[in-house]
């Protein structure tokens, strides 16, 4: 959320599966849906300060949100991109691992349960090798 709160710009950047991964991990107070529901009605160009005033004016639970953003240095645009990208490859990679635990505790008798199984160790590695490439590390 801090991080778009700082660029709303980004939220162009997510799809529907990244957003529902986020705010599943966000939990239910309903702040990142409400958060992006603002930055869509404003305009996904809106700057940090605008927003800011409107989050403001919607719900107080924002305003530490807000106060942590703004005591942060201002990050590039791109620099802030690849952080989100980051975080939301993590949020995936904790649903996951939570899916394949509660399958493994059913013991995979079913098929249908083995074949989804190995397709979300299929998307594991895929998310780790991306997160290698974009470090550098493969």
């Amino acid at each position: 959320m801090r991080l778009l709160v700082a660029h709303p710009a980004l939220l162009a950047t997510l799809d529907a599966a990244a957003i529902a991964a986020a705010s599943a991990l966000a939990g239910e107070d309903g702040m990142l849906l409400q958060l992006i529901a603002t930055i869509r009605a404003m305009d996904e160009q809106v700057s940090f300060a605008a927003l800011s005033e409107q989050l403001r004016q919607e719900n107080s639970d924002f305003d530490g949100l807000i106060a942590e953003v703004s005591a942060q240095s201002e990050s590039a645009p791109e620099v802030a991109g690849r952080e989100l990208a980051g975080a939301l490859r993590q949020s995936e990679l904790q649903m996951l691992k939570l899916e394949m635990e509660q399958l493994a505790s059913t013991g995979l008798k079913l098929e249908e349960s083995r074949i989804r199984y190995r397709q979300l160790m299929a998307r594991q590695e895929k998310l780790r090798r991306e997160a290698g490439l974009e470090s550098g590390q493969l």
